[in-house]
């Protein structure tokens, strides 16, 4: 079994307004360019009818005559299949019209509105479909063709205000990279954050934890953690650490218990002031999928404050199934949990007022299978709920929500709002801006088991979606995942200045970043030392705020920027964004030599490590 590293929990860390946009489509010719989000994703199959998917690309537009060709010398020609998937941002209001010409069968989808539908036997080598659209909001993006003959792929927009023309690729943003800006909350990594406004104007922040016994590591979220840990904020920004402030072993009784494999895992916390009770309760889900099966708890505060200490309203669970939320309107509370499933609270909040009832859409459907919440917005209530799709060829974890007139609906379609954002938590902050968490937890998601959140906005067709604005993630120094640097290293504990700009490492050995399994570089020792030099060119005070490391590694590590300790994290965990503190920020010479030094022990297992700077503009 791994031997896991030892970890102490930071009493406060300090966060900045923090943004992630990592994408896997981009263009990269130097260290400080932008990435390039335009575009759609492409994915492409080696057979008419979407079987047997080879290959993705990002095409600038919809915009092909490939005649007797194939799109890529991977696939077949005249026998193929594409998706395109990604959103549209119109710069005018107003109806447009699409057009596709084309030989084959094609669809279009917009706002998830299907607008064309060719089929290849049409006596038209074109269709159209119209919409109206608003300026300036992003919209969902589908588009499908699947073709046995030579064919052209040309699809146009037009409206009163923009003329007839191919749909350019400043109109579009490929699926992947529509990530919009977040701002990490903790440097600690922990899956389903939820964060609650408490009446006095302070949010507080719960997590299923991934420690135990002051040890952290991602498999004790699913095997075996140590209970309930609570964080506080007055601004979103800076949050503080409180404490373990519920323990399984000291305050749990039915939670103790273990499956069969030694199991005990705690998970999907929530916090909640209900005015009803004028008291906090937290949630939260046991067990496993033993025969035991998982179970959810209800707790209340003793002392009448979110830090407790906490006591159970029942004995025993308060009900089966996984991944409780509540929701209070005019002093009733209802009960959330698994599939969208509800059910009114008694008065008492010991149990409930009714049988538990499935929230589904107009045609019968569910809108997720866990994770589920609400939010009400003008009189309208917004449910949402993590679903799995494989529409990007892989699963991901993502956020869908339904609008309804009724709390028990029924509720419309639900629509995709966040990718890689399954199991959020929607909340509005004390100026009435909507919020959302995220932690990323599929295996292609940009930001991964990082606490996070997302700003959303309720658009004027009534749907709640992110913010993406105008902010672009620009690159210092790339990471393994986008290019190969070549580092200085060393397997020998060196001599004291080895994190200076000025040291002279010239005996260390140079390899190709990445350094440990799966990496350029083997690492073959129990620590290595590394050192970059590069020359970050003028950062803005802005893009100096924003800057952070993009950090993968087995081990702990410790990071240095000329000289001056940035961070230290232990434990392991993928690329994950890790903040840099304002002592090695003001360390940072602008257009001068600055020197990256990186000093990481290795684990048991798969050792490796690598890092990257990234910062952001316009936001």
């Amino acid at each position: 079994m791994k031997t896991l590293t030892k970890f102490k929990i930071p009493h406060s860390i300090t966060l900045k307004s923090i943004l992630f946009l990592w994408s896997a489509f981009f263009s990269l010719t130097g260290l400080a360019q932008s990435f390039d989000q335009k575009g759609l994703q492409g994915t492409y199959f080696n057979q008419a009818g979407f079987k047997d998917s080879v290959f993705k690309r990002r095409d600038t537009a919809i915009n092909f005559n490939w005649a007797n060709q194939s799109p890529d010398k991977r696939i077949g020609a005249n026998n193929f299949s594409v998706k395109w998937l990604g959103y549209i941002i119109p710069d005018y209001s107003g109806s447009y019209t699409f057009e596709i010409e084309t030989l084959g069968d094609y669809k279009l989808w917009v706002n998830d509105s299907l607008i064309i539908t060719h089929l290849m036997l049409s006596t038209s080598a074109k269709s159209s479909g119209t919409i109206r659209l608003t300026k300036g909001i992003q919209y969902r993006f589908r588009s499908n063709l699947s073709t046995s003959k030579e064919t052209v792929c040309k699809l146009t927009w037009q409206s009163k205000n923009r003329p007839y023309q191919i749909i350019p690729s400043t109109a579009l943003i490929p699926e992947g990279a529509e990530l919009p800006p977040v701002r990490v909350m903790t440097n600690v990594i922990g899956r389903d954050p939820a964060v609650t406004l408490a009446p006095d104007g302070v949010y507080y922040m719960v997590h299923t934890s991934c420690y135990l016994d002051g040890v952290i590591s991602h498999k004790n979220a699913w095997d075996h953690n140590d209970g309930l840990h609570l964080w506080k904020s007055t601004d979103l920004k800076n949050w503080t650490h409180v404490g373990l402030i519920w323990s399984i072993e000291k305050d749990g009784t039915w939670e103790k218990a273990f499956d069969e494999k030694g199991r005990r895992p705690l998970w999907a916390p929530e916090i909640h002031y209900i005015n009803k009770m004028k008291n906090w309760y937290m949630v939260y889900s046991m067990g496993t999928f033993a025969p035991q099966g998982i179970r959810t708890g209800l707790i209340k505060s003793v002392s009448g404050r979110p830090e407790g200490p906490y006591t159970k309203v029942t004995n025993d669970p308060i009900t089966e199934g996984i991944e409780g939320s509540l929701f209070e309107e005019n002093g009733k509370v209802y009960f959330l949990r698994n599939h969208c499933l509800i059910a009114l609270m008694n008065d008492s909040m010991t149990g409930f007022a009714e049988p538990f009832r499935d929230l589904k859409t107009f045609d019968g459907q569910v809108v997720g299978f866990e994770g589920s919440g609400m939010l009400k917005l003008n009189n309208k209530y917004y449910l949402y709920s993590a679903k799995g799709n494989e529409d990007m060829g892989k699963y991901t974890y993502d956020l869908n929500i339904a609008v309804a007139d009724n709390i028990y609906g029924p509720y419309t379609n639900s629509w995709l709002a966040l990718r890689h954002g399954g199991h959020s938590s929607l909340f509005k902050d004390k100026h009435g801006q909507i919020w959302g968490t995220m932690f990323g937890s599929d295996d292609i998601s940009n930001i991964y088991i990082t606490p996070t959140l997302v700003k959303f906005q309720l658009e004027s067709g009534g749907r709640i979606l992110p913010i993406r604005g105008k902010a672009r993630a620009k690159i210092i120094l790339p990471s393994q995942e986008i290019k190969n640097v070549e580092w200085k290293y060393s397997f020998n504990k060196p001599l004291a200045g080895w994190d200076q700009i000025s040291f002279d490492d010239t005996s260390w050995k140079s390899g190709q970043s990445g350094f440990g399994k799966a990496g350029n570089t083997a690492w073959i020792s129990d620590e290595i030392w590394l050192r970059k030099k590069i020359k970050l060119g003028n950062l803005s005070s802005a893009e100096l705020e924003n800057l952070v490391l993009s950090v993968n590694h087995n081990g702990n590590i410790e990071i240095y920027i000329n000289g001056v300790k940035a961070c230290g994290v232990e434990g392991s965990n993928k690329y994950s964004l890790q903040k840099i503190n304002d002592a090695a920020k003001r360390a940072i010479k602008n257009n001068r030599p600055n020197v990256i030094a990186i000093h990481c022990h290795k684990d048991d297992i798969d050792q490796f490590v690598d890092a990257g700077l990234v910062t952001w503009t316009n936001y």
